[in-house]
């Protein structure tokens, strides 16, 4: 949680800091993998998150929230259909906003 915060308020890297631990604490972590793949997001290194995302779908593939940022990833890379279809599976949530034509490079709402 202090991850998020950290996050929220716009301290990346001390959130990264705290998911390094995390993740070599608990490296199947759904929550703490999605968690860096948002903070890499607020980074703009899509590719890198996109890794996380799809580690956080593998960890938990009831994870609707990790579905959807990966498909926010996807398209940032230019996958729009394959991450359409992310977005589409996860339902309604925060990541739906990726389906509107990229305008700025701000990231999805946080969590």
């Amino acid at each position: 949680f202090l991850a998020r915060l950290a996050r929220e308020e716009g301290d990346l890297a001390t959130a990264r800091a705290q998911l390094d631990t995390a993740l070599r604490l608990e490296p199947k972590n759904a929550t703490a993998l999605r968690e860096m793949g948002l903070v890499l997001f607020s980074s703009k290194q899509y590719d890198l998150a996109r890794r996380f995302f799809v580690r956080a779908v593998q960890a938990n593939p009831q994870d609707r929230a990790s579905q959807g940022f990966l498909g926010c990833a996807l398209m940032r890379l230019g996958r729009v259909q394959e991450g359409t279809k992310f977005i589409s599976n996860a339902g309604n949530g925060q990541w739906t906003a990726c389906l509107q034509p990229v305008t700025t490079a701000a990231p999805p709402p946080p969590l």
